[in-house]
């Protein structure tokens, strides 16, 4: 699947929707390391796997009935690669408070913004959740 990303969010901003408790998401390295930061963020409040199918259960976190995120801009796209230096993504990070920016590097694989700036590197902008 070329486009994980958006496919994992919009699913699990249709379940906000919804108001569901749970979601099924396909499985894959990359999609762990991703929910992993969404775990971290406190956007869902967990997640674990079916070993049989290769999905994932999704657990929705919500924060007094309403959900953490109603919008998401999805940068992983074969005709949108987007590099964000250390620098603008402090300006960003001014621009959107409140918004989770993540970004994958060479060494490090997903890191949101705040680990970024913290180790004053930048890399390939994934998404910005608000």
């Amino acid at each position: 699947m070329q486009n994980w990303i958006n496919f994992t969010l919009n699913n699990i901003l249709f379940g906000y929707k919804h108001k569901k408790k749970i979601i099924v998401a396909p499985k894959s390295k990359a999609s762990l390391k991703f929910l992993n930061i969404l775990v971290k963020e406190g956007i869902i409040s967990g997640f674990s796997q079916i070993k049989q199918n290769k999905k994932l259960i999704i657990k929705l976190k919500w924060h007094h009935q309403k959900p953490p995120f109603t919008h998401f801009k999805n940068y992983n796209k074969p005709s949108l690669k987007r590099f964000i230096s250390y620098r603008e993504l402090i300006s960003l990070n001014y621009k959107l408070p409140g918004a989770v920016i993540i970004v994958t590097t060479a060494d490090k694989g997903f890191i949101n913004h705040k680990e970024a700036i913290k180790n004053k590197i930048g890399g390939k902008l994934i998404c910005i959740i608000y």
